[in-house]
């Protein structure tokens, strides 16, 4: 009796990473899925700056009541906060760029101005966005050059800068606040303290105070 040998052997075939996959801290990765991956973390070690430029993945992950939440990513912008629990499956054709890190990221001040109180984050909540046209031509043009800008901590400085600033011009205040205070980064906690700030400032604005000449 033959065996019987299948033709499609990739429509069959699941590999499975775990979050060294995205590369190292401070540094760019691009990646391109020829088959169905899922890349997981039990408690993940950093931050990443996940852009799907193409393609879809599948997010699941997160803790508390939303352990359960999953978010599909086509041409969006997320972050995977550091020491949350995930899974996420990309499928084939799935094109992405990321960017670990833990401290702060090279960003205009200014991010501060859009925190309103909407934006305070929950913990454990995953935010993704749209990305922007002016910032998915960006996105090409580093992927373009992987190579040279990757290893490079000065050409790779200046692409982020470049893609923090992007993201500031077109994406919402509000929703730029929220996208970089989610996770345990240094830049996270300024951000959540801030919010913290301006609440209280908004709710001493709000009291009626009786003035007596």
């Amino acid at each position: 009796m033959k065996n019987r040998v299948m033709k499609n052997k990739q429509d069959f075939i699941l590999k499975v990473e775990n979050e060294g996959f995205f590369g190292s801290l401070n540094r760019f990765t691009y990646r391109r899925f020829d088959c169905t991956t899922a890349v997981w973390s039990d408690c993940a070690g950093s931050n990443v700056l996940l852009f799907v430029t193409d393609g879809e993945a599948l997010f699941s992950g997160g803790y508390g009541d939303d352990a359960a939440c999953e978010i599909m990513l086509h041409r969006k912008v997320t972050i995977l906060p550091k020491g949350m629990p995930f899974v996420t499956e990309f499928r084939p054709g799935c094109e992405i760029l990321a960017y670990p890190f833990d401290g702060y990221m090279p960003m205009d001040a200014s991010v501060y101005a859009g925190i309103v109180r909407e934006a305070e984050p929950v913990a454990g909540e995953t935010v993704a966005a749209d990305i922007p046209k002016a910032l998915e031509r960006e996105l090409v043009n580093i992927c373009r050059n992987i190579v040279s800008i990757g290893p490079n901590e000065t050409l790779t400085h200046l692409a982020m800068r470049k893609v923090t600033a992007l993201m500031q011009r077109s994406m919402k205040p509000a929703l730029t606040a929220k996208l970089f205070a989610i996770g345990g980064s240094e830049l996270g906690d300024e951000i959540f303290r801030y919010m913290k700030m301006a609440e209280n400032r908004t709710n001493l604005t709000k009291k009626s105070v009786e003035v007596i000449f």
